[in-house]
């Protein structure tokens, strides 16, 4: 599992050339890039962002990624199997 920091400004980003605003209010839901002029929803501009993070860090130094299995419950039987 990957934890961003806390103070990671993934909706203060722009995902595609990386301009980062100086202050967002948490009321501001959308917002315009005054680099390339492109109209921003604050919430998948963070999940873009989150997701690039996520996978740059699953990223190991020959370049393979790292899959981790899906953690599956199981459950045990109580009936006896006999063969």
């Amino acid at each position: 599992m990957f934890v961003a920091d806390r103070w990671f400004p993934s909706s203060k980003t722009r995902s595609c050339c990386g301009y980062q605003i100086d202050e967002l209010p948490l009321k501001v839901r959308e917002w315009v890039c005054p680099e390339c002029a492109v109209v921003h929803d604050r919430d998948e501009n963070a999940a873009i962002n989150l997701k690039f993070l996520a996978e740059s860090s699953s990223v190991s130094a020959c370049r393979e990624v790292r899959v981790l299995p899906a953690s599956v419950k199981q459950e045990l039987s109580t009936e006896a199997t006999y063969a």
